[in-house]
């Protein structure tokens, strides 16, 4: 046939499709490619057993209604229902089919979730005087004067920057940590620029940050840590002898940094400085849109992040 190439036969076809679908699991981070297929298993099983069909596939706003109510009635988490409907949905939106969990029904399905089964996270969002706490303290734990002004300027730019542990420090499957050439520091404010952050696709970001009180100050604090660091190329964050920040490195010193602080009645973890700063600029007025921009978050899960009501921690 015209326009056919001699070689397309169905067996070919059916390995184009398995190509197809390997390279859309790989678009995936690998965490969330793990999560995504569980979920989708667990959404196979639901139609088998409970709807006695092999795949409602794609779903209908009923089918995922009935499945949240499912999960709900199965004492699953809020946060476990979420990921669940967002992995039925990405497979939705990456295969051409309208996705039920965008209806009205559905996202008022999924606030009823939460308010009727909220998913309980311990985490504290670091708060201002919080990160100022933390900062002050340590001098009291680091090594040396370099060591320290490293490591305040870790906890600024952690909070003010929202990052992940992933873009702050370096391991050897790291591909999202930031480059010393990815900050650009002016008079008053600095723009980090995320040639690469989790689910970026080919889309870089560019956050820029103004001037903060002086004790945290990113500007002020990573001005004074990149005197002492010098321009060579490679990681942001990197030891006297240039080595770069292991997860294991920064994870200590915010855990010495707490001790010293006096917080240890909070649990704070290296992830607190997101989720502080994400509650921090909901109280400041900020839209969820914007927020959800900054934090360079893909899904809604941010929305899970704003705790206002905890800064008076």
């Amino acid at each position: 046939m015209v326009g056919q190439r001699a070689d397309t036969c169905p067996g070919s076809i059916a390995s184009l499709d398995m190509t197809a679908q390997h390279l859309l699991m790989s678009s995936l981070a690998p965490s969330s490619r793990v999560v995504y297929a569980k979920e989708f298993r667990r959404y196979e099983q639901f139609c088998s057993s409970v709807l006695g069909a092999d795949l409602c596939f794609p779903a209908t706003q009923p089918t995922m209604a009935r499945y949240i109510a499912h999960l709900f009635d199965a004492s699953y988490a809020s946060s476990t229902i979420a990921t669940s409907v967002s992995a039925i949905s990405y497979f939705h939106k990456a295969l051409g089919h309208p996705d039920p969990s965008e209806s009205f029904y559905i996202k008022r399905l999924l606030i009823g979730v939460s308010k009727c089964n909220p998913s309980r996270d311990m985490r504290v969002p670091i708060s201002l005087p919080m990160l100022q706490q933390l900062i002050d303290a340590v001098p009291s734990i680091a090594s040396d004067t370099y060591t320290a002004k490293m490591v305040r300027a870790m906890f600024s730019l952690a909070f003010f920057a929202l990052l992940r542990l992933s873009e702050i420090t370096t391991t050897a499957r790291t591909a999202h940590t930031l480059q010393h050439k990815d900050v650009i520091l002016g008079d008053t404010e600095m723009q980090v620029c995320f040639s690469s952050y989790k689910h970026s696709g080919a889309h870089p970001f560019k956050l820029s940050i103004s001037q903060q009180p002086k004790g945290v100050c990113p500007v002020r604090l990573v001005r004074d840590y990149l005197m002492a660091r010098g321009n060579t190329q490679g990681p942001l964050f990197v030891h006297l002898d240039q080595s770069p920040v292991t997860p294991h490195l920064f994870t200590e010193h915010l855990r010495l940094a707490v001790i010293a602080a006096r917080l240890t009645h909070l649990n704070i973890s290296s992830h607190c400085f997101r989720l502080g700063r994400c509650t921090h600029l909901a109280s400041l007025g900020y839209s969820e849109h914007k927020i959800k921009l900054v934090g360079r978050w893909k899904s809604d899960a941010y929305t899970r992040y704003i705790r206002v009501d905890a800064l008076s921690c």
